[in-house]
């Protein structure tokens, strides 16, 4: 009796060992197909990061960056320039005021040939009539005024001709100069 037991127990591990041998086997084919399908289709795990390039301007900044480089041809000109790399909060409050330009950039910044900050540009389309916008514009006017940095608003649309710019940026600089001078 104790000769069958023996038998049937070690029948029975043969038969353990490979039903565990087929999981292990279907386990590891399960995750390589699902590896594959979502290699072929990009796919990827609920809560994954993922990123996708975007364009740095609209075809309407692309046409203002253009304007405000023949419009000034000696200077260089920075498209999205983070707002906190400009200015820098500081104060008792210097962490909220920090919060309030964080998050923001400005269109076009200008810097002579030496490389020193001649004025910042914002080009405002229609969004910026909304209420939020308007709280946003006031945020990075009062920052960049406080900066002494002068601000240039444009009307989005249309571009307006080279000639047109660099006359608005030349009385913008001439007025921010008569100023200094009064101050």
């Amino acid at each position: 009796m104790r000769f069958l037991a023996l038998i049937f127990m070690d029948h029975q591990g043969e038969k353990m060992k490979t039903l565990i041998g087929l999981a292990i086997v279907a386990v590891i084919l399960l995750m390589l197909a699902k590896a594959a399908a979502k290699q072929k289709t990009g796919v990827q795990k609920s809560g994954e990061e993922r990123y996708k390039a975007t364009p740095l301007l609209s075809e309407n900044e692309k046409a203002w960056f253009n304007a405000i480089r023949e419009a000034l041809p000696h200077a260089h000109v920075f498209a999205q320039v983070a707002l906190n790399q400009l200015v820098k909060a500081e104060g008792p409050k210097w962490r909220s005021a920090k919060n309030k330009i964080d998050p923001r950039s400005i269109d076009f910044v200008v810097l002579n040939p030496e490389l020193a900050v001649l004025l910042a540009i914002e080009i405002d389309d229609r969004s910026h009539k909304l209420e939020k916008r308007q709280a946003d514009d006031a945020k990075k006017n009062k920052a960049l005024a406080d900066a002494e940095i002068t601000l240039l608003r444009f009307p989005a649309t249309p571009v307006l001709a080279t000639e047109t710019v660099k006359a608005r940026i030349v009385e913008t600089l001439a007025a921010k100069a008569r100023a200094r001078a009064q101050g």
